[in-house]
């Protein structure tokens, strides 16, 4: 974490100079965090659209009906299935972008309320009580905050997305033939552990590292 270089006998002269500061990354900090709760909602809203459509099409396939006419309803539901799982990747990717982002955004509000800690005491109160983002840091538990719990809802969603292409092709019933004489009908379990790895290759890897 970065430091601040200012002359304490002059507070005065630079308190200008750190409320600027303050405000500043203070301002980028609650932007940032609302843009990422923001695409967090939307892309609840888009999933759950998304599979309310996916269980109207599949509910409808029918093995007694005209195959042809089945085949449609199960072929559009594993449509929206690789949609909701591009979908998710690409909100994953965004949602690490943004905790990135946050992240730089705290450093130097960090190195402004760890200068004031030191150098503008209160009586009774402690150094550490004016370093709030340092406190929370210290106080969070890991299940408990946004940078594990979002990526965790994310996947699901994509677990949820890969099991619907899953069904979606076990339900279509020349493709499944097709599938079945090539390689064997057994041959599709292979199918969500290809989707899985390629999700999270997709999702969570090759990312920048977490800046320092």
């Amino acid at each position: 974490m970065g430091s601040l270089n200012i002359d304490s006998s002059k507070i005065s002269d630079h308190a200008k100079y750190l409320e600027v500061i303050l405000k500043h990354y203070t301002d980028l900090f609650i932007y940032h965090a609302a843009q990422r709760l923001s695409t967090f909602r939307y892309f609840l809203a888009a999933f759950s659209i998304l599979v309310a459509s996916f269980a109207s099409l599949i509910t409808r396939y029918d093995s007694n009906q005209v195959p042809l006419q089945s085949e449609r309803f199960v072929l559009a539901a594993g449509v929206l299935s690789v949609a909701v799982f591009l979908l998710t990747i690409t909100f994953a990717r965004l949602d690490k972008r943004n905790e990135q982002i946050i992240h730089i955004n705290e450093l130097p509000i960090k190195a402004v309320q760890t200068w004031i800690s030191v150098n503008l005491p209160v009586a009774g109160a402690s150094h550490d009580q004016w370093n709030c983002l340092l406190r929370t840091d210290n106080l969070a538990k890991p299940v408990t905050t946004f940078s594990t719990l979002i990526p965790v809802v994310y996947f699901i969603c994509g677990a949820l997305s890969i099991g619907g292409i899953t069904l979606a092709i076990s339900k279509h019933d020349r493709l499944l033939n097709h599938i079945n004489n090539l390689v064997g009908v057994e041959s599709l379990l292979i199918v969500p552990i290809i989707l899985f790895i390629f999700y999270m290759i997709g999702a969570f890897f090759h990312l920048p590292k977490k800046p320092s």
